[in-house]
């Protein structure tokens, strides 16, 4: 019988070496670094840039009146003679409820958002057309698709009946639509 003191032991297997970095990996791996770091160093400062445009406003629409004001009487003997006043120059800016001018009721419409029963009249309105003419008759002017009651699109002479129950009325396109 052997005892385990005359057994040798087993051979335990060398711990392996760590392996060493090739040169060459390393070397790869900071050229990648430093061509990333250049790209993003470029892109960064790009001389390309995105600047805002200011919207144009469109200017504000100013009526000029002149007017005549009546000069003061002056009684001298003799025969009576009437000086005229000054005369005074009055600017006034349109209404800014309206997107459109407020035409008299009866006369021809280009152009626009008119509110029916104050600035365009129900009754049946055409136009002998042009290249585009577009039509809406609209719940509200709030600017959603669900205002629209009934829309067309036209390329020559044509027609809309609009109604009192319908709110406003939008025409667009190079057309000029008159009260029949």
């Amino acid at each position: 019988m052997t005892s385990r003191l005359d057994q040798s032991p087993p051979h335990a297997q060398p711990a392996p070496e760590p392996k060493k970095p090739k040169a060459g990996r390393i070397l790869a791996v900071l050229a990648g670094l430093f061509a990333a770091y250049f790209i993003g160093l470029a892109m960064g400062t790009s001389n390309s840039t995105v600047q805002a445009q200011p919207v144009a406003q469109p200017a504000p629409i100013v009526t000029t009146r002149t007017v005549t004001v009546p000069g003061p009487t002056v009684t001298v003997p003799g025969p009576t003679v009437t000086v005229p006043g000054p005369t005074v120059t009055v600017q006034a800016s349109p209404p800014a409820s309206s997107s459109a001018t407020t035409p008299a009721a009866g006369t021809s419409f280009s152009a626009g958002t008119y509110e029916v029963g104050t600035e365009i009249q129900p009754g049946n309105y055409r136009t002998s057309g042009s290249d585009w003419c577009y039509w809406e008759r609209l719940t509200s002017n709030d600017g959603e698709f669900d205002s629209i009651i009934a829309n067309g699109n036209e390329d020559g002479p044509s027609s809309v009946s609009i109604k009192s129950s319908d709110a406003y009325v939008k025409f667009s396109g190079n057309c000029t639509w008159t009260k029949r």
